[in-house]
């Protein structure tokens, strides 16, 4: 199959994009077809939100966690190797290569993909993030059929609810020690299909060895920085990689940074809100304990 031909229905500015698109449904395909891995990863990020539920940007990378109860092994991606690097050269006539993680001990293991395509300078590179802690509310899913010329096959896999990459979003937007704009754009586009679910969000807080106090501590740092509106730049150049030429432009002659900035500010005061109203409810709760104990004494 003729990548190139393919590729150049595209606008040039969007053609490492699309191809890296259709790498993640290779990428899925080859995954979720070795019965080891599928009943024990679970999409979840960006890249999911985009492929099993219709949001409105690009992706770049492909993340996963472990379903409830499942144990993830290195050795079940030597199967993946070969099955993905053997289909795009069959397929595509291209050159790959899968980069291992290296050996540590961290709750997060990286491969990457890297595709060669002729006539460009440098292999296109996608990651695949596999995060060792449990997804709480995931199902099975199609993936959206996006070019259907040259992927032809149904897939399905297990993907995170929107609530629960919601909760992951939320949590991301705290701990990440850089500002990332798409969680911006994702946490907007999440605000308008579902409502926060806490208790999620704080299952994701252990998960990611926090504390309650540690997380409202760095959310309001982050939101110091948000506040900064010298930021906008930083997104457009951020985004201009992520949407639809036409979608950019609007995007950027309305200043929708500004209406982003709001919601992500909402969304924040929300989440303090909430876990300060519960703290305050579990200290009367407390003392109302502790008064009824005292009372028994007397």
């Amino acid at each position: 199959m003729d990548i190139e031909r393919i590729l150049r229905k595209y606008p040039i500015n969007a053609r490492e994009t699309i191809f890296k698109e259709i790498m993640h449904y290779e990428i899925l395909e080859s995954l979720f077809s070795i019965n080891d891995i599928a009943n024990t990863l679970v999409f979840q990020g960006g890249t999911a939100l985009r492929l099993c539920y219709y949001i409105n940007r690009y992706s770049e990378d492909l993340d996963f966690v472990i379903n409830k109860g499942a144990e993830f092994s290195k050795e079940f991606m030597r199967d993946f190797e070969n099955i993905f690097c053997e289909k795009i050269s069959n397929k595509y006539n291209l050159e790959t290569e899968i980069i291992e993680p290296k050996e540590n001990k961290n709750i997060v293991q990286r491969w990457s993909a890297r595709i060669y395509l002729p006539n460009h300078s440098k292999k296109s590179k996608i990651n695949l993030e596999i995060v060792n802690i449990p997804s709480h509310d995931n199902r099975n899913v199609y993936l959206i059929p996006n070019y259907e010329e040259v992927i032809n096959k149904s897939i399905s896999l297990y993907a995170e609810s929107t609530k629960e990459i919601f909760a992951d979003k939320l949590l991301a937007l705290a701990l990440r020690d850089y500002m990332k704009f798409r969680d911006f754009w994702d946490i907007e586009w999440l605000q308008r299909k579902t409502k926060p679910d806490y208790d999620l969000l704080r299952l994701k807080i252990k998960d990611y060895k926090q504390t309650e106090e540690s997380f409202l501590e760095k959310l309001k740092n982050k939101e110091f920085e948000i506040r900064n509106n010298d930021l906008e730049e930083g997104f457009l150049r951020e985004m201009s990689r992520f949407l639809e030429p036409n979608e950019f432009l609007k995007v950027k002659e309305r200043h929708f940074y500004r209406t982003l900035q709001e919601r992500i500010l909402e969304a924040i005061d929300d989440i303090k809100h909430h876990f300060n109203e519960s703290e305050d409810e579990g200290e009367s709760r407390d003392k109302r304990l502790m008064q009824s104990h005292t009372r028994r004494r007397r």
